[in-house]
Parts: structure tokens; sequence; C-alpha cells
């Protein structure tokens, strides 16, 4: 286990898909990979000028509630029309900019198969009616 978390091969391959499901997204962002400064122990990213979530303890509540959606929206539509979806949404791995869009830098990363998808699309349709 602790091979699999510390190949940064893998990683860079799902930040790489992430990016490129994300790329329209109003609300979530993804750091620019550089693969040829990537290796299994290194990981090369584009780096934010944003704030760690943790430090912005004075934010508003309605700043708070603007970047509580841009995350929920972007988690969200990852997980039911993207390939990949990062199950670390804690204060270690997202960082929010300025004009309240979020960006996951990391992993790490999971899948859904489509039938789990839809089952889960078929629950949550059926409980919001």
């Amino acid at each position: 286990m602790l091979t699999l978390q510390m190949d940064f091969l893998s990683e860079r391959e799902n930040l790489l898909v992430l990016k490129d499901d994300l790329q329209t997204s109003e609300w979530c962002r993804v750091p620019t990979v550089y693969p040829m400064l990537c290796g299994a122990k290194v990981l090369t990213i584009e780096g934010f000028g944003g704030c760690l979530n943790q430090n912005q303890q004075s934010d508003t509540g309605e700043k708070r509630l603007i970047l509580a959606h841009s995350l929920c929206a972007g988690w969200l539509q990852q997980v039911f029309h993207g390939r990949v979806f990062t199950t670390a949404a804690d204060l270690d791995h997202i960082v929010s900019l300025p004009n309240e869009t979020v960006v996951f830098l990391s992993g790490p990363f999971f899948k859904l198969s489509s039938n789990t998808r839809e089952n889960i699309g078929a629950y949550l349709t059926s409980a919001a009616q």
C-alpha cells in the first residue's frame, strides 16, 4: 500500500485526466502538471497564489457559502461526469483562489463504475422528489 501512495506517476496521470475533465468548469481548477519533470518519486505542478482554506478564518459567511458551493458543485460534477475524482477534499489538498474557484491539488483518486453512477443518480433523483 505504501508503494502505491508514493507513486507520483499515478498521481500525475490522474491529475492530467482531472484537468482535462474540468477544463470548462466554472467552479474548479486543477494545476498544470509538468510531465517531463515528474517521476515515480517527484510530482511537479503549477503553483497558485491562492490561500489554503485553513487560513481563511476571517472570511465572511457569504464568501464561505460561495466557496462551499464551488467545492460541492465541482466535486459532484466530477463524481458523476468525470473519469476520476479526488477523495481527499480536505484542507491539505484544496486551495481557493480570489475568484471563488476551488483548486484540487492532489489525490487520492477514485472512479465509479457506470453502474454505480446510475444507481446513485437514481437514488438522488428519487430522494429529491
